[in-house]
């Protein structure tokens, strides 16, 4: 005799699931299967049931993307390039957002801001390489040619102001 109190219920293996308990013999037809739908394929990942799938010339997307819809790249160049009011040395002047943080971070540079110095600093390479060096006049050209490298300056000075 064993001393586990359950081990006489382990041992007398009861009726199978589906059996009937009184004969002997089971309640479920041999062929469960038998009952279900028969698919002629198989169902499973990347194939779905037929009746689920999209139609031939159906879309997934009936309504489209809508008109008008923009993307996280479009609306940050629309925020940053949009034009807003500032007042410089007493006049009023129209920048662009972008221009106006750049201002700021340069303000706050100068009055002693350690983290718009080290920002300044860090991005300084790469302002560098895309800044295009201005002509000079030289004491050997001649005067057109001195008018017309000083139109150019101030060209270029007045497309930075504006652009």
């Amino acid at each position: 005799m064993t001393c586990w109190p359950h081990a006489r219920l382990l041992q007398s293996a009861g009726p199978k699931a589906g059996e009937d308990v009184m004969e002997g013999k089971s309640l479920m037809p041999r062929n469960a299967s038998s009952r279900r739908p028969r698919r002629n394929y198989k169902v499973g990942k990347g194939r779905p049931p037929v009746s689920t799938r999209w139609k031939p010339g159906q879309s997934g997307n009936p309504k489209g993307r809508p008109i008008g819809a923009k993307n996280f790249a479009t609306l940050w160049s629309e925020a940053l390039n949009q034009k807003v009011e500032i007042r410089e040395n007493g006049k009023l002047r129209k920048i662009t957002v972008a221009e106006g943080i750049v201002k700021r971070v340069v303000n706050n540079a100068l009055k002693g801001d350690i983290k718009a110095t080290a920002f300044l600093l860090a991005k300084e390479p790469e302002i560098a390489r895309s800044a295009k060096p201005l002509p000079k006049i030289s004491s050997d050209m001649s005067a057109q040619e001195a008018m017309n490298v000083y139109l150019s300056v101030m060209r270029a000075t007045r497309e930075g102001d504006e652009g």
